[in-house]
């Protein structure tokens, strides 16, 4: 499949390991997919071994790898230490996979002050952190070249609309409350903790043919 997907110049990402946490042991279920059982830690976390060698033979560009997150805004029960955010396993398989992009799933940063805007125009968010910028950091210095963070705009745009809906009630016209809701600054923020910001004019977008010339 790789080697199709090279020859017309697709990249591909694999994924190797098991999202859920390292404190409860239990997987993550956001979208209804992954494990439903209790989990070992070794299980949730991914082995370097195993991911030198699938990267040896599957040839990926890039790796997803497990080490305690989860989709969704409930990602941890406190604030992330080694005990529930094993860096430590990006940081071996990067020693091990230089050339590799590696992919941190579930890495919202869960900010309090967007919890605290949707609960307070009615919202119901329980105590729950996310990924810190800092650790997403040293993932950064230790190859992660993909962060997803879908979960923090999502917290944007609802806390957003909600303010406008109670607000404005007699607003009804989806076009105008959904417009407050642009992710703008969640954005802007995390381009800058990234190391991503102003950086725009150093991407080169190749066409297919191209990319295929390269594989």
């Amino acid at each position: 499949m790789v080697d199709v997907a090279h020859a017309a110049g697709v990249s591909v990402e694999g994924e190797i390991g098991v999202l859920g946490s390292l404190e409860s042991g239990m997987g993550d279920q956001e979208d209804n997919h992954g494990a439903t059982e209790k989990l070992e830690e070794h299980q949730l976390l991914t082995d370097p071994g195993e991911a030198e060698k699938f990267v040896a033979e599957t040839g990926v560009d890039a790796l997803a790898v497990t080490m305690g997150t989860s989709h969704g805004a409930y990602i941890f029960p406190r604030k992330p230490d080694g005990r529930i955010l094993a860096l430590h396993v990006i940081e071996e398989i990067h020693r091990r996979l230089p050339n590799t992009h590696l992919v941190m799933y579930g890495s919202s940063s869960v900010p309090e002050e967007l919890q605290a805007i949707i609960n307070a125009y009615g919202g119901a968010i329980g105590p729950t952190w996310g990924v810190l910028a800092e650790e997403i950091q040293r993932g950064i210095w230790s190859g992660v070249r993909e962060v997803d963070i879908d979960t923090d705009n999502r917290l944007a745009m609802t806390a957003a609309i909600r303010k406008k809906l109670v607000d404005d009630p007699a607003e009804f016209d989806p076009r105008k409350y959904v417009k407050p809701a642009i992710t703008t600054k969640v954005c802007k923020d995390r381009f800058e903790a990234f190391g991503t910001a102003g950086r725009a004019d150093r991407i080169r977008p190749l066409p297919l043919e191209a990319m295929a010339s390269r594989y």
